[in-house]
C-alpha cells in the first residue's frame, strides 16, 4: 500500500535541497496514486516554496521512441485498424516544448474567457464578448491540437501494457489512453510548472491501468494489484537480462522487498479464466475442455428435483408442526443445508434435555408420515437417486 504522507514527505525534503523538483520526479514518486493526491501534491509542493521545473525533453523522446515510424514499424502492409490508426496519427509529430507552451496558453486563457462570458454576461459589452468569444475558440482550437500531438505518446504507453496477463486488446488499451490524455489536459495548470507532455503521462497511465482492472479480467483484480504485477514483471525481466538467466522468487522477492509468500499471492491474481468449450487441440476431433472434466456433483434435472423435494418437506413441515418441531427436526436432519446434529447438540441448543429432544422428534416424524408426501420421497428414492437424510 502507497502512504501519500510518506511520499509527499519525501518529495518536500527533496526539493527543499535545492527549491525545486522536476515534474518527471513529482510524477513518477505519484505514479501510483490517485488524481486527488496529484492535486493536493501540487498544492503543497507551492505551499512548501518548492518550484516544479520541466525535466529532461529526452524522458519522452526515451518513453516514444519504441513507437518509430508509424507506416514503417507499425503498419506493415496491411491496412488493419491498427495499422489505419497508426498511418493516421503519424501525422502529427510530437510538439516542442515552445510549440507546447503556446497552445497551453491559449488554452489557460480560453478556459478564462470561457468563465467570463458564463458569468459576467449581463454586465459585457458586444466587443468584449466577441473578444472572449474568439478566445474560447482558440482555446478549443489549442486542445484539439495538444490531444493530436500526444497520441503516439499514448500508444507507446499502451504498448507497455500488452500482454500483461489481461484480456483487452492493444487498441482498447490506447482507447483507454486516450481518455487518460484528454483528461490530463483538462486538468492541466500551465503556470504549475508542469510540462504538458510529462503531466499527461500521468493520466495516460492512470487510465490504462484502470480499465485492465475494470476491464481486462473476468474477475475483476484490484488497480493497485494489477499495478504490483505489471512491477514485478518489469524487476524480473530486468533481473534476468542482468543476470543472463532465470530469476529464482528468493532473488526477485529480495529486490522488491516483500516476501516470497508475498510475491506468491500477488502472482496468483493474474490466473486468467479458461472456457470450458476451448477445443483442445486440431487433432482431437472437436474434443472441448470441458470434455475432460470429470462431474462429480448431482446434473441439474437431480438438483432440480432434490430442490423440488426439500421444498415440498418444509411446505408440509410449516402446516403441520408447530414451531419447536420444525426446529428440532431442521437441526436433526440437517433440513437447511445444515450437517445433522446429535440430540444432546440439539438440546444445548435449544435449553432443553436430550430426551426431550428426542420426544419432540419422534411426535415431529410420526405427523409427518402423511400419504402424499411419503409417496413422493419413495418415488425420488426408487428412480435411483440417493436417499435424504430426513426420514418420513
Amino acid at each position: 500500500m502507497f502512504d501519500f504522507n510518506m511520499i509527499l514527505t519525501a518529495l518536500i525534503e527533496l526539493g527543499r535541497k535545492t527549491g525545486q523538483l522536476t515534474d518527471t520526479e513529482v510524477l513518477q514518486s505519484l505514479d501510483c496514486l490517485e488524481a486527488a493526491d496529484l492535486t493536493k501534491a501540487q498544492a503543497a509542493l507551492a505551499a512548501a516554496g518548492i518550484k516544479i521545473v520541466p525535466g529532461e525533453p529526452e524522458f519522452i523522446d526515451d518513453v516514444i521512441s519504441g513507437t518509430g515510424d508509424p507506416e514503417e514499424d507499425w503498419g506493415g502492409g496491411a491496412l488493419d485498424s491498427f495499422s489505419m490508426y497508426m498511418r493516421e496519427i503519424g501525422q502529427y509529430p510530437l510538439l516542442s516544448e515552445e510549440e507546447e507552451r503556446e497552445l497551453c496558453i491559449q488554452l489557460r486563457d480560453g478556459r478564462a474567457a470561457a468563465k467570463r462570458l458564463k458569468n459576467e454576461a449581463a454586465t459585457l459589452s458586444e466587443v468584449e464578448k466577441v473578444e472572449l468569444k474568439a478566445l474560447s475558440k482558440a482555446a478549443d482550437k489549442a486542445k484539439d491540437k495538444l490531444v493530436e500531438h500526444n497520441l503516439r505518446l499514448v500508444v507507446s504507453f499502451a504498448k507497455q501494457y500488452e500482454n500483461s496477463f489481461h484480456d483487452l486488446q492493444l487498441l482498447d488499451l490506447i482507447q483507454s489512453g486516450n481518455m487518460g490524455l484528454m483528461k490530463g489536459i483538462e486538468y492541466y495548470d500551465v503556470d504549475r510548472g508542469f510540462r504538458l507532455s510529462t503531466y499527461v503521462t500521468w493520466w495516460i497511465r492512470q487510465a490504462i491501468t484502470r480499465d485492465i482492472a475494470n476491464l481486462g479480467h473476468a474477475i475483476r483484480v484490484p488497480v493497485h494489484m494489477s499495478e504490483r504485477l505489471r512491477k514485478i514483471m518489469a524487476v524480473e525481466k530486468r533481473l534476468e537480462q542482468e543476470q543472463n538467466c532465470s530469476v529464482t522468487d528468493e532473488q526477485l522477492a529480495e529486490e522488491l522487498g516483500i516476501s516470497v509468500e508475498e510475491l506468491s499471492r500477488t502472482r496468483l491474481s493474474r490466473q486468467t479464466v479458461v472456457s470450458t468449450d476451448t477445443p483442445i487441440s486440431e487433432e482431437t476431433d472437436g474434443m472441448v475442455l470441458g470434455d475432460l472434466l470429470t462431474e462429480d456433483g448431482p446434473g441439474p434435472e437431480e438438483q432440480f428435483e432434490k430442490t423440488d423435494l426439500r421444498n415440498a418437506v418444509h411446505e408440509v413441515m410449516g402446516k403441520v408442526l408447530s414451531p419447536k418441531e420444525q426446529l428440532v427436526l431442521n437441526h436433526r436432519l440437517g433440513m437447511n443445508g445444515e450437517s445433522a446434529k446429535t440430540l444432546a447438540e440439539v438440546g444445548d441448543l435449544m435449553g432443553i434435555t436430550r430426551e426431550r429432544v428426542r420426544q419432540i422428534e419422534s411426535k415431529a416424524l410420526r405427523k409427518m408420515k402423511c400419504t402424499s408426501l411419503r409417496k413422493r420421497y419413495m418415488d425420488y428414492v426408487q428412480d435411483g437417486h440417493e436417499e435424504q437424510t430426513f426420514r418420513f
